[in-house]
Parts: structure tokens; C-alpha cells; sequence
């Protein structure tokens, strides 16, 4: 064992490259295993139109059956809430004192100009002409006061209380928390006692309060008219202001009386049969069947779904690693290589992730477009990309391996992740295939359209084989298909900035180099035409045998294309460039 260990220690521990590449594999797995969705993985997956292809479902135990969010939400908008308004105790009061006030204050200038008048005052006549006959009460004249007294006073002052009462009896909310107001309101002038009523039974603004008053004292006396308006106008504040805690505690009570649950299904009882077509009442109830799976089997276990997600996710890894240390050792050893490979991966999976977790809102856009659109929205994250990337860095074998990982990624990270592994399969093997003989720029343009073609291919083989028939197919997936080629034509413009980021090329760059327009080629045309004329042909020999032999022929014909590139310093010291009469090696001393 000490022997064991220390060989160990000497060859492994003690060497800083496996040590990162160990860290490096741990760390991708270990944030794929992050990425990846922690609720319980339910293997039936089907839509509202669709036809169920899985054996008779039957109850494995007894649930409720759970309402959506969409449901619940609309039955909440449903339970009409009123705005609930209360009484300002502090604002009444304040109002009847200013009403009072104002009142006795009137009554009070009235009897002390009457006194002065009789007394032929005229000093104190002018100053109390100012007052009452003037500013609020400027349309008060001295032949419309009666005869003021104690008694009038009272009279006085007790109507304009009363009228202040009536005000507020009949209601005066003045609503200023908003710049409108609903057709009803909760009126709650005690916690025990509440009452909706009509706004337009209420005073709300200033303008129907002076509608109000105009009309309450359209019978009384002239001086009554004009001087309790100004008062009660000036004096009168709402009497009702609206409660926003209130009203959302209102609001709270009644949404918490909305029921989650509609309905129940007992255990062994049939939910459907095979080749019977899924209505909302069963979507339904297949929905609620995976969130009491979820509720017993996923959350109650998280650690236990973090270690078997790493392990299967190990799992498809070591297969990796295994064919590179074996047929790909160059790439196994090359920390910027591996490390390349395994950061294209794990974006690949978390576009998927994002793909997943997109679900709800994406369908709530679809819902927008008509009943019945429902879609596989994992088709949406670009994987193919994985493909592309590796062929194009490292060549087909290794794209046709990374491709087959990355379908089995996603068929864990999906339900009914058959169907998504087996389009995936095909689409990102014709990827591969197209790019196999890369020689232009527009066969990747041209590999676009076989991935589309390839994914609606795969995708209507797989639904016939599963559904039966053609029309059961949702072809509204063949839209999303479109989008995901779409979205990888980033890949062309991401290729260069990988190749910058981990020190590597790849063969869109072998292909700029290929073109004989280059600058550098063109340079050594002019000067070592002779050079320039003999590298086409090594390029060709050597392209020709590496196609019998096997390898990259494009990395090859480059490799020759440059290989004389240093004869442009002397170029007329070497035979294909020299002047057929002179040879400058005459001239040269022996030294």
C-alpha cells in the first residue's frame, strides 16, 4: 500500500498540470450540476392536444387537483375588493371648530356694526364696513342683516353645524390618493360596521361640494346664502380619506379565500388511456400528479438529487475523457484544449437551462397567439453550436463525441428527453458532416440550412413513430427551429473569439490563410515567384497523401502553403529563383 501511495504521490499529486485539469473537470461538473433544475424530474411531459402514447396512467396515490397560477390569479381579479375609506376624526372636529369659529365671528361683526350704526360711530363704522362687507363676504349688504342678537347668534351658528352635519352625513371623500376613483367604495365608520355605496351618491371634489351647498341653501335668507357658502366652503375638509392599509389587508383576506385546489383524484384511480388525447381537465390533473411527486420525492431529497445529478453527469464526462486520453491525447493533455471543449459544453447546458426555465413566459406570449399553441421550448437554446465549435477546433471525430454528450445532457435536464436526444443526435451529425470538407465560407451558411432540415426531419420522424399518425404532431415546434438556427449564426462570430481566448485556431482560420490573396502570399509571389509556384505543389502532393493516410488536409495544405515562407529574405540564393546564367553561390568565397 505505502508503495502504491507513494508512485501515486510522486506521479500525480506532485505534478501541477493533472492537478489543474482535475480542478478543471470537478469545477465543470460541479456547475453543471448547479445549472441543472433541482425539482423532481416526472417522466410524462404532454400538452393540452396532444395524444397520450404512454401506457393507461393510473393514480399511485390519492391528490388534490391543483389549480394554475393563471386560474387563481383570474378567480383573485374576480373577488371584487373595494376601496375602503374611514372617518378623520381629527379633520370633523377641526372643521366643526372652524365652522363655529366662523360663525360666531360673523354674527359677532354684525352685532357691532348694527350698535355702531345706531351710535353714529363713524370711525368704528368704516373699520367694520371693511370687514363684513368686503372680501368673503363682499356680496353682503348692510340692508340684508336682520336684526343680530344672542338668539340670531345661535340660530346662526346651530344651522351652520347642522349643514356641516348633513354634509357629512351624506358623504365627503374627496378621493386625493388617486386621479380617479372606482364606481363603488366601502364606507367603514367602525371596525365592526361596514357599507358600499354608490360615488355618485358622495360629494368627491370641490366643485360638487359647491353644487351641494348652493343647492342646501337655495331657501334661506340672503345673508345666509352667501355667508354659510364661503364659510363651509372655506371650513369643510373630507370627512372620509381612503386606507390603503386597509384596503390591501381587504385584499389579502379575499385572496387567501381562493382555493388552490378544484378537485381530488383517488389512488388507483384511471387519469387516462393510451391514444386518448389530453383535455385541460387531464392536463390538469397530470400537472398536479408531478407537484405532489415533486412535494414527496424531490424537495424532502435535495442533497440526494445533487449527488445522483453529479454522478450521472460524471458519468457522461468519464466518457469523454476516456476517448480523448485514448484517441485524443494531444487535447487530454492541453490544459487551454480540454479546458475549450468543456467551457462550449457547459454553455450548450445552460442555454438549455435558460431554455427550460423560459417555459412559463414563453408560454404566456404564445397564449397571446390563439388556443392551442403549445411548444418545446428547449428547442429554442442553440445546441448545435457544440458541434460546430468542436468540429471546427479539433476536428469530426471529437464534434460526433461532444454531440452525443450534449444530447444526453439535455435529455436529463428535459422530460420525455428521448424525443429532444434523438432530434438532437441527427441534427448535430449533419452538422458535422457538412463541415467535414470545409473549403469556403459559405458551407457554413450552407450547414445552417441542413440543421434546420435536419431538426424538422428528425423531429416529424420521432412524432410519427411516437404519435402514430401526422396530424397529432405539433408543427408549431418547426418555428422554434428556425429561431435556434437563427441564434447560431452567433457561432461564427464566437469561434474567433474563443480562438483568441485560449490560444488556439481553428478552421475558419486555416481558411483565410488558404486563400492566395493573402498578403503574405502575394508577397512571396512577388518576390520568389519560383518559391511561391513550388509551395502550390507541395500543398497539393501533400494535401493528396494526407487523404489517403488520414488527418486534417486542411491544416496540411496550409502548412505547405507557409512552409518556404522564410526564402523571401534571400530569395535568389535558392535554385527555383536563381537567373539561369549566374548563380550568386559562384560569388561567394569559400569562407
Amino acid at each position: 500500500m505505502n508503495r502504491w501511495f507513494s508512485i501515486f504521490y510522486a506521479r500525480r499529486l506532485r505534478d501541477r498540470k493533472y492537478l489543474l485539469r482535475v480542478g478543471m473537470v470537478f469545477g465543470y461538473l460541479v456547475l453543471l450540476t448547479l445549472i441543472l433544475p433541482k425539482s423532481y424530474q416526472t417522466e410524462f411531459n404532454y400538452e393540452v392536444g396532444e395524444t397520450w402514447d404512454e401506457p393507461d396512467l393510473y393514480a399511485p396515490f390519492d391528490f388534490a387537483i391543483h389549480k394554475t397560477q393563471d386560474s387563481i390569479e383570474a378567480e383573485q381579479a374576480m373577488a371584487q375588493v373595494f376601496e375602503i375609506y374611514v372617518p378623520d376624526s381629527a379633520r370633523i372636529y377641526a372643521s366643526r371648530q372652524g365652522v363655529r369659529l366662523s360663525a360666531t365671528n360673523f354674527a359677532g361683526l354684525a352685532r357691532r356694526y348694527q350698535t355702531a350704526l345706531s351710535e353714529s360711530r363713524e370711525e368704528d363704522l368704516l373699520r367694520l364696513n371693511q370687514q363684513l362687507f368686503s372680501g368673503n363676504y363682499g356680496e353682503v349688504r348692510p340692508e340684508m342683516l336682520p336684526k343680530v342678537d344672542e338668539a340670531w347668534t345661535y340660530r346662526f351658528t346651530a344651522y351652520a353645524l347642522r349643514l356641516l352635519d348633513s354634509l357629512y352625513a351624506k358623504g365627503y371623500i374627496y378621493p386625493t390618493h388617486a386621479d380617479t376613483i372606482a364606481p363603488f367604495i366601502a364606507l367603514r365608520p367602525h371596525a365592526a360596521r361596514e357599507q358600499v355605496i354608490a360615488v355618485s351618491k358622495l360629494i368627491t371634489s370641490r366643485s360638487g361640494l359647491q353644487n351641494w351647498l348652493k343647492q342646501q341653501l337655495s331657501n334661506r335668507a340672503e345673508v345666509e346664502k352667501v355667508v354659510l357658502y364661503q364659510i363651509l366652503l372655506a371650513e369643510a375638509s373630507p370627512s372620509y380619506v381612503f386606507s390603503p392599509k386597509l384596503t390591501q389587508q381587504e385584499k389579502n383576506r379575499v385572496r387567501s379565500l381562493v382555493s388552490p385546489v378544484w378537485g381530488k383524484v383517488y389512488g388507483r384511480q384511471r387519469i387516462i388511456q393510451r391514444g386518448e388525447r389530453v383535455d385541460k381537465e387531464t392536463y390538469a390533473i397530470i400537472r398536479s400528479l408531478s407537484i405532489e411527486k415533486e412535494a414527496r420525492y424531490g424537495k424532502s431529497n435535495r442533497w440526494n438529487v445533487y449527488i445522483s445529478q453529479f454522478l450521472t453527469l460524471s458519468l457522461l464526462t468519464f466518457m469523454l475523457l476516456i476517448y480523448l486520453s485514448v484517441n485524443r491525447p494531444r487535447i487530454f493533455f492541453s490544459l487551454n484544449q480540454i479546458g475549450l471543449i468543456l467551457t462550449i459544453m457547459l454553455l450548450a447546458v445552460g442555454a438549455m437551462s435558460l431554455a427550460v426555465k423560459l417555459t412559463d413566459i414563453a408560454a404566456r406570449v404564445t397564449d397571446t397567439l390563439g388556443n392551442g399553441i403549445f411548444l418545446s421550448y428547449i428547442y429554442l437554446a442553440p445546441v448545435c453550436i457544440v458541434p460546430i465549435f468542436i468540429t471546427n477546433f479539433f476536428g469530426h471525430r471529437t464534434g460526433f463525441l461532444c454531440n452525443l454528450l450534449v444530447a444526453l445532457y439535455g435529455a436529463i435536464l428535459v422530460e420525455r428527453g428521448m424525443e429532444f436526444a434523438f432530434v438532437q443526435l441527427f441534427a448535430g451529425t449533419i452538422a458535422v458532416y457538412s463541415l467535414h470538407r470545409l473549403r469556403k465560407r459559405e458551407v457554413f451558411f450552407y450547414t445552417l440550412g441542413y440543421i434546420f432540415l435536419s431538426y424538422a426531419l428528425a423531429y416529424v420522424v420521432f412524432g410519427f413513430y411516437t404519435k402514430g399518425d401526422l396530424v397529432s404532431i405539433n408543427y408549431g415546434n418547426l418555428l422554434l427551429f428556425g429561431i435556434n438556427v437563427a441564434l447560431t449564426v452567433i457561432v461564427y462570430n464566437l469561434i474567433y473569439l474563443f480562438e483568441r481566448i485560449f490560444g488556439l485556431t481553428s478552421d475558419l482560420t486555416y481558411l483565410e490563410l488558404l486563400d492566395t490573396n493573402h498578403p503574405l502570399l502575394q508577397a512571396l509571389a512577388r518576390k520568389a515567384p519560383g518559391t511561391f509556384q513550388h509551395s502550390l505543389q507541395v500543398a497539393n502532393i501533400a494535401e493528396a497523401t494526407i487523404n489517403v493516410v488520414g488527418g486534417n488536409a486542411l491544416l496540411i495544405h496550409v502548412g505547405a502553403l507557409y512552409h518556404d515562407i522564410g526564402k523571401m529574405t534571400n530569395q535568389r540564393y535558392f535554385i527555383e529563383n536563381m537567373p539561369e546564367e549566374t548563380s550568386p553561390h559562384d560569388q561567394l568565397t569559400c569562407e
